[in-house]
C-alpha cells in the first residue's frame, strides 16, 4: 500500500453531477399509459375486495366461533354428554339469532365500508388522470370497461362518464331555438 494513497471528500452530494442515482430496487417498467393506468385500477379493485373481506372476517370470525361453540355443545347434548351440556345448549339456544344478525352485521358492514374505499381509489386515479393524454386515458379504460371483476367495472365506470365530452352525453343534439322567445306566433 502506499503511504500516499488519496482520501476521497464527498463535497457534492451524489447524483448532482447530472447522472441519476442508481435505484435499489427498480421501479416496474410499463410499455405505455395505458398499461400504467391499468395496473392502477386493477390493484384498486384488489384491494377494495382485500377491505370487504377483511371487514368480514374480523366482525364475523368471532360471530362465526360463537355458532360452532353453539353447533358443537347442541351435538354433545344428543349424544348424551350430560346435564351440564343441555343447559349450556339451552342457555345458548337464544343466542343463535343473535348470532345470525352478527353476520349480517358483518356483510352489512363490509359492503359499504368497500363502495366508499373504491369511491376513494376512483377519486385518487381522478386526481392522476388529469395530467394524462386523454385519449390514451379512454383507451385504456374502455378496455378495462367489460372486465370479469365487478370492482374494476364499478371503478372504471365513473371516470369514462366523467372523461366523456358534455356534448357526447348527450342522446340526440338538439338544435337550437330558431327565434328569442318574445316575437309573436305566426297566424296570431
Amino acid at each position: 500500500m502506499s503511504a500516499h494513497a488519496p482520501t476521497q471528500r464527498w463535497t457534492e452530494p451524489p447524483g448532482s453531477d447530472g447522472r441519476p442515482l442508481a435505484r435499489i430496487s427498480p421501479p416496474p417498467a410499463f410499455e405505455s399509459t395505458a398499461a400504467w393506468l391499468e395496473a392502477q385500477v386493477r390493484e384498486a379493485a384488489a384491494s377494495t375486495w382485500l377491505v370487504r373481506w377483511a371487514i368480514v372476517a374480523l366482525v364475523g370470525a368471532p360471530v362465526f366461533a360463537f355458532l360452532l361453540v353453539y353447533i358443537f355443545t347442541g351435538l354433545c347434548a344428543d349424544v348424551g354428554c350430560g346435564a351440564v351440556h343441555q343447559q349450556i345448549l339451552e342457555m345458548l339456544s337464544g343466542s343463535l339469532l343473535i348470532t345470525l344478525a352478527g353476520e349480517s352485521a358483518a356483510f352489512g358492514t363490509a359492503l359499504p365500508a368497500a363502495a366508499c374505499f373504491r369511491a376513494f381509489r376512483r377519486a385518487k386515479l381522478c386526481r392522476a388522470l388529469v395530467r394524462l393524454p386523454g385519449h390514451q386515458v379512454q383507451t385504456a379504460l374502455r378496455a378495462l370497461q367489460h372486465d370479469s371483476d365487478a370492482d374494476t367495472r364499478k371503478i372504471v365506470e365513473p371516470l369514462l362518464r366523467r372523461l366523456r365530452p358534455a356534448a357526447s352525453r348527450e342522446i340526440t343534439p338538439a338544435e337550437e331555438p330558431a327565434g328569442r322567445g318574445s316575437e309573436p306566433a305566426p297566424g296570431a
